[in-house]
């Protein structure tokens, strides 16, 4: 494949970060592609912890244990940065191998210098765990294989963004507010922090009836709603002050995505912001690295067109009654920026915001 294939799709930092666990103790593996825009002392990065201030870690690659297992997931060019959970706190662990800690742990990859690789790229694990956890097959619906531990690391990670997107866009905490939705809720990976603080005024939808049932049966959360594959839904117009959904439009059609929103726009109050997720140029370098390497066409087409859809994924099993309604597909900053500009102001769009996904900041206006 002629590098130029990909040159359009390298062009953002990315990082992500893992928990696993070890016979005694807990490893934080984080993966880090720099961005080609940035000069960066790679040997020099480290993990450090915000709660507490601690430095921790080193730079491992090859000696990693982990190295295989990130070889086969990611394509080539990352570095792998590695540090014990107990370097930054004291934590116990349940049958279900999931890691409790006294507070919540904020933690952010920092270079020799101790200055952040990549702004606002905080991870946290959230001390508080009381709801009950869904079982693998609700998880593998909403999220893959990841496990309990994947499921709270990831849903609390999302939340603590959630909350620092709150205070920047609204000057106040998201507790303040009055209805928030959680759009494609799944088994509540990032609501469930919202119900642990005791937050009324959460709603949950999805089109996926065997989580909804779940949520309604487990948590109690009678705000979680199956919703239809068309809207609308059943909430009136302006009726949230903020909507968030994480990996709902990567799985829709140009169509379908069209149509949710305007739905999107009819429930959200005048001045109020959406926060959802796309797959971007450079989420499509991470995810199908390997696929376009084959198929170079992809990447041509995916650029001139701005949206692309791979595939249907109905074997997930969320879009029981209309299979082949939840697909795979990704849009281009550009496309997001003209298209979507027809229903909301497009405020920022965030590179690779979690994981291989970006943020997209729209305001109702």
């Amino acid at each position: 494949m002629n590098r130029r294939h990909i040159e359009p799709l390298l062009q953002d930092a990315f990082i992500n970060m893992k928990f696993f666990a070890t016979v005694s103790d807990f490893d934080i593996v984080s993966v880090i592609f720099p961005s080609r825009n940035v000069l960066l002392d790679a040997n020099g990065l480290r993990i450090r912890c915000l709660s507490t201030g601690k430095i921790a870690g080193r730079v491992v690659d090859q000696e990693s244990p982990f190295w295989e297992r990130m070889k086969n997931y990611h394509p080539p060019g990352f570095r792998l940065v590695q540090a014990k959970l107990s370097e930054f706190a004291e934590h116990w662990r349940d049958d279900a191998i999931v890691p409790y800690t006294n507070s919540d742990i904020r933690l952010e990859l920092v270079d020799q210098f101790g200055i952040p690789v990549m702004a606002d790229a905080v991870f946290t694990w959230h001390a508080k765990k009381t709801l009950p956890l869904p079982s693998r097959e609700n998880i593998v619906r909403i999220a893959g294989d990841v496990g309990h531990v994947g499921f709270l690391f990831g849903g609390s990670t999302w939340f603590g963004r959630l909350q620092a997107l709150t205070r920047r866009y609204y000057g106040r905490d998201i507790e303040s507010l009055n209805n928030v939705l959680d759009w494609g809720v799944g088994c509540a990976r990032i609501g469930r922090h919202l119900l642990e603080r005791g937050f009324p005024h959460l709603y949950g939808a999805d089109i996926d009836q065997l989580n909804i049932d779940w949520l309604q049966s487990n948590l109690g959360w009678k705000n979680a709603v199956r919703v239809d594959f068309d809207p609308p839904m059943p909430f009136s117009d302006n009726f949230f002050d903020l909507v968030y959904g994480h990996s709902v439009f990567t799985h829709l059609s140009e169509q379908d995505q069209d149509r949710w929103l305007k739905e999107l726009h009819r429930v959200l109050r005048p001045g109020g912001f959406a926060f959802v997720t796309t797959c971007g140029e450079g989420g499509v370098y991470h995810t199908r690295y390997r696929d376009i390497l084959n198929r170079p066409h992809v990447v041509e087409a995916f650029l001139e067109t701005g949206f692309y859809d791979f595939e249907s994924q109905s074997s997930v099993g969320v879009d029981v009654g209309r299979e082949g309604y939840y697909r795979l597909v990704a849009h281009t900053r550009s496309y997001v920026m003209h298209h979507w500009s027809k229903f909301f102001a497009v405020r920022r769009i965030l590179p690779c915001f979690m994981d291989h996904q970006d943020l997209v900041v729209l305001q109702k206006i």
